[in-house]
């Protein structure tokens, strides 16, 4: 699917008010965007940090 398909064209043919929601709603997508970014950046760090420390545990047999 083209990114281009999901992002709704402002054209002359929307009132004023029309065009500000529409620039509202892609900020707001944009915004949850960056939140599911900083969650999933969040979750690979502990991931990483627990993969760090099974790394370093000694191994008891």
């Amino acid at each position: 699917m083209a990114l281009k398909a999901l992002i709704p064209d402002i054209n002359k043919e929307l009132n004023v008010e029309q065009r500000i929601e529409l620039i509202l709603d892609l900020t707001r997508r944009l915004e949850l965007l960056d939140d599911l970014l900083t969650a999933a950046r969040e979750r690979r760090r502990m991931t990483d940090t627990e993969l760090s420390l099974v790394e370093m545990t000694p191994m008891h047999c």
